[in-house]
């Protein structure tokens, strides 16, 4: 049976187009959201497909010259900055006063606590502030954030070993100022870098 598509039903021969029922309107809609969000999934399931396969893309060998020779600068200040703690450590066995064994001297517990303390929360921080700085550069896919992060990290392990030192020469408790050294050596350490950061970066 032939359909009218001008809209006029005079002729009996004709039937009427079928139509949705205004009952069934808001299903429609609901139907239409579900296929948008299907679609938004889609895209960006695709999207995110593109960035991996971009990312797993090998690089040229300009770039992984240069990441070449990034890392071994990073190798070289890790170690240097290491050092900087053992020399530090010389320095306050040569030069610090003796040590007394005398009992009378009764050494200030409370600044060792202190000295002692701090220094374990400046490594403990230096990893937090690295782990921020290396996110960034790979939102900004910026190398030069890796090698920031690195030298900020162990700058402030170092700082725990600056401490020691003072608490050596102020005779605070002569006996365990070793620890800083330990804490920031320890610190520093577990610093090292690593090239997958700076590929992550690129």
């Amino acid at each position: 049976m032939p359909i009218s598509t001008s809209g006029n039903y005079s002729k009996r021969s004709w039937r009427q187009p079928k139509t949705l029922p205004i009952a069934d309107w808001p299903r429609a809609s609901k139907f239409d959201s579900r296929n948008e969000e299907l679609e938004q999934d889609t895209e960006s399931n695709w999207q995110l497909a593109m960035d991996r396969e971009a990312s797993m893309k090998p690089m040229d060998q300009s770039t992984q010259t240069g990441l070449d020779a990034r890392y071994r600068t990073m190798q070289i200040l890790w170690f240097a900055l290491l050092m900087n703690i053992g020399i530090l450590f010389v320095f306050s066995l040569l030069m610090g006063p003796e040590i007394s064994n005398d009992r009378d001297v009764v050494p200030n517990v409370l600044l060792t606590v202190v000295l002692t303390a701090l220094g374990t929360f400046f490594v403990v921080v230096s990893f937090a502030v690295k782990r921020k700085l290396l996110k960034r550069s790979v939102e900004k896919q910026d190398v030069q954030l890796v090698q920031k992060a690195l030298v900020i990290a162990c700058a402030m392990c170092e700082g725990s070993a600056l401490l020691g030192l003072v608490e050596r020469f102020l005779g605070a408790n002569r006996e365990y100022y070793y620890l800083l050294f330990l804490i920031a050596a320890i610190g520093t350490a577990l610093h090292f870098p690593r090239r997958e950061h700076l590929v992550a970066a690129t």
